[in-house]
């Protein structure tokens, strides 16, 4: 049952891309809103909460490619290959964005002590914000050879089931809690990431892609309705996290079309190897507009709405970070183990 995974390209790109803009958006704008509902004060708001389709995104791609009945994934390989790689690039990216926050901090009278905080942060899991997402595939990756042989021998309806209760418990539920629904909290505490990676295995190899036409109107009409209630809830002052219903079937449907318009770009298929660099080196660019320089989307043109600010921005971020992997991926011990 050989599948194509071009599609999976141009959605690794684009997502990449969106985190990008999503981060953008947040550090340096996000905790500057006025109360005021105007544009300019919703923009980072709206620009931030659209792209986070993006992580569910990635959780597809992984559950889609790593579940594959056609891959055999043992612990032995896992360690050797997969967590071995998550785990380098923790270390050689991951610490030293740890020391500079630690130094910029300047809680610490010798070097001896910042090497001392850094290490204990960075092995609580406290790095840069982006790097959780590494953390959490370390947890998947060695969850995938107990999950893989379920999923892979259940029958349809097993599997539909299962993804349905997941669903419910883990992303559902916790939207209702965020209302003030009580007595769920018992529930709530599951982890929607889970479900979100089996998603991406059952949109890959068990949905039925003979229903193109309803496929197709579905996936286009999942789309509209998480980007209205997205818009709706940022509009009335509210977020939502990666593990969102609204934003998981933005992400679903966002995967649904992809593959079943088979989307292929040749330039897509030339930048995707630099999609995890520039993952990883990104929030460089931004901290160091942000924090050092005290260049914001908010400071940079006076008169300007940070609405239009924010994608020039994100532009220049984005261009600079793939320059960036695209060197670094020139360096053998990172192109061979990490990038």
């Amino acid at each position: 049952m050989k599948q194509n995974f071009h599609y999976i390209h141009c959605l690794r790109v684009i997502a990449t891309l969106a985190v990008v803009l999503l981060h953008t958006s947040t550090g340096g704008v996000f905790e500057e809103f006025g109360q005021e509902r105007t544009f300019g004060n919703l923009a980072p708001m709206v620009y931030k909460h659209l792209q986070t389709w993006s992580v569910p995104a990635f959780l597809l791609i992984s559950g889609a490619l790593f579940l594959s009945p056609e891959k055999v994934i043992d612990y032995g390989a896992l360690f050797r290959k997969y967590v071995k790689r998550i785990f380098l690039a923790l270390l050689v990216f991951g610490l030293p964005m740890t020391m500079g926050e630690t130094i910029l901090a300047g809680e610490f009278t010798s070097c001896l002590e910042v090497v001392a905080i850094s290490v204990k942060e960075w092995l609580l899991g406290h790095t840069w914000a982006h790097m959780w997402y590494l953390y959490l595939l370390i947890g998947l990756y060695l969850m995938t050879p107990v999950v893989k042989p379920f999923f892979n021998q259940a029958s349809h309806s097993e599997v539909r089931t299962s993804l349905a209760i997941m669903f419910v418990v883990c992303s559902v539920l916790p939207l209702l809690q965020s209302f003030d629904v009580e007595n769920i909290n018992y529930l709530t505490s599951i982890s929607p990431y889970l479900f979100i990676y089996v998603l991406g295995y059952y949109l890959q190899w068990r949905l039925d892609c003979t229903k193109v036409r309803f496929n197709m109107i579905t996936s286009v009409v999942m789309f509209h309705i998480s980007l209205i209630s997205i818009i709706t809830r940022v509009c009335s002052g509210q977020g939502n996290g990666y593990g969102d219903p609204a934003c998981i079937l933005m992400a679903a449907s966002l995967f649904v079309f992809f593959k079943q318009m088979n989307v292929t770009s040749s330039l897509a298929e030339k930048l995707s190897p630099y999609c995890f660099g520039v993952y990883l080196i990104h929030p460089l660019f931004i901290n160091f507009s942000y924090k050092v320089l005290h260049l914001t989307p908010l400071n940079v043109l006076d008169g300007i709405s940070v609405g239009a600010t924010i994608p020039l921005f994100f532009f220049v971020f984005a261009v600079l970070s793939f320059v960036c992997a695209y060197f670094l991926m020139k360096i053998p011990f990172l192109r061979k183990h990490i990038l």
